[in-house]
């Protein structure tokens, strides 16, 4: 997949746990979606909370209704407090004698270090001065003004999670610099080449619809016939009719003129879509990731940005809030462990994290290589590394691992382990008949005569 592998430098039993809460919460999907909101608007922001029966669940929030707090120092992007603030349109009737209209009501929630608090409904304007209910939840008045979020009565639903944290991350997608905490977008100061390329390819299709048929040319003294039209029965006695075909050349210069501003809107973002060539043998991997080299390199700044900044801080608070849960009685809902043995039926254990401190990981992302590998890269990698290994210039362990990424091989150590008992089953074999088929020759005992 395009997505990493979340590592657990030194804690074994903390990087399984992990790897069970990243499946059951859909982890990367949810990071997927948080990653397209950041590519177009210039920040992600992604958090997590815990079902009743321990399913933990990730949330992705829309950077332009949140209001984050900063814990110091700010340039840790540690969030203290998160705002999510949204207006909600309903539809009411303030008399039995008007039709029904829409009208628009805050929608608050406050996540904080001990707590996860949702607010009732605050109508937006003080058209209604009383409190209402639409739908079965209540709407409360604000008069026009800020309402006071400190009323307890506005108060919905409480929920004490007790981690000691805010349960989520803000991520800057391409940083801006002077510690601003909204980075930029993908496509961030290229907006008015994309409404030119709209522009001339609509205007090249409307022009393009609207000469598609041949425009009747009668010429003559006589008055027009009326309903003189292309494929009518008609005998013109006196002048004469042609057509008038378009040439097509406005249309065109327009679709030409698209593409040349495309391109230059594909250079400006670094974007690059077309590697193929028109003759010759396929691209390997090594050349198209040469043709690719400005998009790689906007790739590898948004995986570190990502990374750091997203995926390992909010997996280090994922598994300390589990920890936390576990060591209060609360369930936290894992998949078990799958064991595979070969020739033998597959087991499944629980997942522990009762023997990891995990006040103190180290994670890492291992990032699938950006250009797969094609069958003429394999291999070469084939071939290079079996004369490395016969002249002696490398280890299996060494050749294993360094083949691992063209395969996509995730557990190397497994192949390395198969590979060495089968040296070591076939060197003990091979001992076995050296010392069946020849031993030592029997010293002649004394008096024998020779032959």
């Amino acid at each position: 997949g395009c997505h990493p592998k979340l590592r657990v430098l030194g804690d074994p039993a903390a990087e399984d746990f992990l790897d069970g809460l990243v499946e059951i919460s859909r982890y990367w999907s949810k990071w997927g979606e948080g990653r397209q909101l950041g590519g177009s608007i210039g920040t992600a922001c992604v958090g997590f909370t815990f079902d009743e029966d321990g399913t933990p669940r990730l949330e992705v929030f829309n950077p332009i209704w949140c209001n984050p707090s900063f814990l110091r120092p700010r340039g840790n992007m540690r969030l203290g407090a998160l705002e999510v603030r949204w207006q909600v349109p309903l539809s009411v009737r303030l008399r039995p004698d008007e039709p029904y209209r829409t009208k628009w009501a805050w929608r608050r929630r406050l996540i904080d270090q001990q707590s996860d608090t949702l607010f009732h409904l605050v109508w937006t304007d003080d058209e209604i001065n009383y409190v209402s209910k639409i739908d079965g939840e209540l709407v409360f008045p604000s008069g026009g003004r800020e309402p006071d979020w400190s009323d307890p009565r506005l108060v919905e639903e409480t929920t004490e999670h007790g981690f000691g944290f805010c349960p989520a991350v803000w991520v800057p997608n391409l940083p801006s610099g002077d510690g601003d905490i909204y980075g930029e977008g993908d496509i961030d100061g290229s907006h008015d080449k994309i409404r030119e390329i709209d522009e001339l390819n609509s205007s090249s299709t409307s022009a393009t619809k609207q000469n598609c048929a041949a425009t009747v040319i009668f010429e003559g003294d006589a008055a027009v016939p009326d309903g003189l039209k292309k494929g009518g029965a008609w005998a013109v006695t006196k002048g004469s009719v042609k057509y008038l075909e378009s040439t097509g050349s406005g249309p065109k210069a327009a679709s030409e003129r698209a593409k040349e501003v495309e391109k230059a809107f594909l250079e400006c973002v670094e974007c690059v879509l077309d590697v193929s060539t028109e003759a010759g043998p396929p691209k390997t991997a090594t050349e198209i990731v040469q043709k690719m080299g400005p998009m790689l390199r906007k790739l590898y700044r948004l995986r570190e940005q990502y990374s750091e900044h997203g995926h390992k801080p909010l997996a280090e608070l994922l598994l300390k809030a589990a920890k936390s849960r576990l060591q209060r009685g609360l369930p936290v809902r894992v998949p078990p462990k799958e064991t595979i043995i070969k020739g033998e039926p597959n087991t499944y254990t629980p997942r522990d994290l009762s023997t990891s401190q995990v006040d103190n990981l180290f994670l890492r992302t291992e990032w699938p290589l950006p250009v797969k590998p094609t069958l003429a890269d394999i291999t070469a990698a084939v071939t290079a590394m079996t004369a490395l290994n016969l002249q002696g210039l490398t280890t299996i362990d060494a050749a294993v691992r360094w083949l691992a990424q063209f395969f996509g091989w995730e557990n190397p150590d497994e192949i390395i382990d198969e590979l060495e008992g089968a040296a070591e089953l076939a060197g003990g074999a091979f001992g076995e008949e050296e010392g069946d088929g020849g031993g030592e020759e029997e010293e002649p005992t004394e008096g024998a005569e020779a032959g």
